[in-house]
Order: C-alpha cells, then sequence, then structure tokens
C-alpha cells in the first residue's frame, strides 16, 4: 500500500508535534514546581515573656503568650508576612544572617519596658545551587517596637 506525499508529511509533521510537545511539558511541570519552592522559608513568633516568668523554649514551645506570628518565604517572596518583600530584601542583605540584621534609620520607639521574644525556625538558602542553612534564631527586645527597629523591620508583624 503506497502513501501520499501529503499524507507522509502529515504522519510525519504529526510525529514531531507530538515528540517536542512530551519533550517540553516535564520542563514546564519543573519550572513551575521550582517557582512554588521557595529557596528560604521560617515561621517567626512573638512572645510576650514579660506577661509571665517562664522562659522561652527555643523550640516554640512555651507557656508565655504569643503576640503575634508569621511565616516568611523568600525567592520567591510570600507568606504571612505583612511585607515579605522588605523582610525578604533586608535578610537578602546580610546573607540571612538574622544577628546582622540592621537597625532601622530613622525610627524611634518610646522607652517602655514590655519584653518580647522573637523565635525564628527555618532554612535559608541563597541560590538554588547554594547550600541550605538551617534557621535557628532567639532574641529578647525591650518591646515589640524595639523587635521591628532593631531588625530593619524584619520583626514588624
Amino acid at each position: 500500500m503506497s502513501t501520499s506525499p501529503k499524507t507522509a508529511l502529515a504522519t510525519v509533521l504529526t510525529a514531531a508535534a507530538t515528540l517536542i510537545v512530551s519533550l517540553a511539558l516535564p520542563a514546564v511541570a519543573d519550572t513551575a514546581t521550582d517557582e512554588r519552592k521557595p529557596l528560604a522559608s521560617m515561621r517567626m513568633v512573638m512572645y510576650d515573656v514579660g506577661a509571665t516568668p517562664t522562659p522561652v523554649e527555643s523550640d516554640l514551645s512555651t507557656k508565655a503568650p504569643v503576640l503575634s506570628k508569621a511565616t516568611l518565604e523568600c525567592t520567591p517572596d510570600g507568606g504571612t508576612h505583612p511585607t515579605p518583600g522588605d523582610a525578604c530584601d533586608s535578610l537578602r542583605a546580610v546573607g540571612g544572617n538574622f544577628d546582622q540584621l540592621p537597625t532601622a534609620p530613622e525610627t524611634y520607639c518610646i522607652a517602655l519596658y514590655d519584653p518580647v521574644t522573637v523565635v525564628v525556625k527555618g532554612h535559608w538558602q541563597s541560590s538554588p545551587m547554594g547550600p541550605v542553612r538551617p534557621i535557628d534564631f532567639k532574641r529578647t527586645y525591650s518591646n515589640s517596637c524595639q523587635a521591628a527597629v532593631q531588625s530593619d523591620h524584619v520583626f514588624a508583624f
């Protein structure tokens, strides 16, 4: 049985199109998955340690009341943090090192002693091929305003 040139061409083009689509689909799916998975992800909790003499545990379990909490994801920026882009920019500037966050310029707090402890757990990865570094940060501030100002507003949640 002989095939016409038009039929042969249509068969070859259909096979080529099927091959191209089958090769392209996994790449598109992988890219979409990679875009949804952030390089850095953390959960942050601010405890009212002035309300109770119980010390705050680094594993986020405590009897101190929770004042606020947020999640933060970077690259892509997101989470429940009110300003994830700004918070991630501040963290990117210091390589995800919470100890190196600068004090916000020209921002002042009232002199009120109402201590809070901020606990952060998660991971930081600067680039897709870079190492993943665990985050386990805990610091007590004289009040929630000081926590925000002394962390370049990363703890303003």
